[in-house]
């Protein structure tokens, strides 16, 4: 699993199932507004951090990518679906 899971600071992780456009878009806008997100992606990734459908973004190395559903469900204090 993901060590990272419940453990950010007392304020928790924000867990994000879907790494599509729409998901990737608001974890890098999470990240960026200092929130520690957990994205869950079926297929990871990219080699430069570049997710498939949003190839422009490049993920910051402090946004975890998953794809264990049970790591990501763990988030708290929040989880949604994107």
């Amino acid at each position: 699993g993901d060590d990272r899971v419940g453990q950010a600071g007392g304020q928790g992780v924000i867990g994000i199932i879907g790494g599509g456009a729409f998901g990737t878009a608001l974890a890098v806008a999470l990240a960026q507004g200092g929130a520690e997100v957990l994205l869950w992606s079926r297929s990871g990734a990219g080699p430069n951090r570049e997710m498939a459908r949003l190839p422009s973004v490049r993920l910051a190395d402090s946004i975890p990518v998953t794809a264990s559903l049970a790591d990501v469900a763990a988030a708290e204090p929040a989880l949604t679906m994107a």
